[in-house]
């Protein structure tokens, strides 16, 4: 069961994270990097930045908790 919220959890980031926000489509393309490396999940890039691609990379975290409870408290 965990492994299918974290799975869930890197999907939902997938959809947000390739949202499009104009006719040319997502403004970012995030590459999924599986267990290669222990504290990072996506590598995700900015698309049409020009000659160097600035990138960052994004730990994906998921809980079983209300999105608003934990705002809250």
């Amino acid at each position: 069961m965990r492994d299918a919220l974290g799975q869930r959890g890197e999907a939902i980031f997938t959809v947000l994270m390739t949202e499009f926000h104009s006719h040319a489509g997502p403004i970012f393309k995030p590459q999924f990097l599986g267990d290669k490396w222990q504290y990072v999940d996506f590598i995700v890039e900015l698309v049409g930045a020009g000659k160097s691609v600035p990138y960052f990379f994004v730990q994906v975290k998921t809980t079983r908790e209300a999105i608003l409870k934990n705002i809250i408290d």
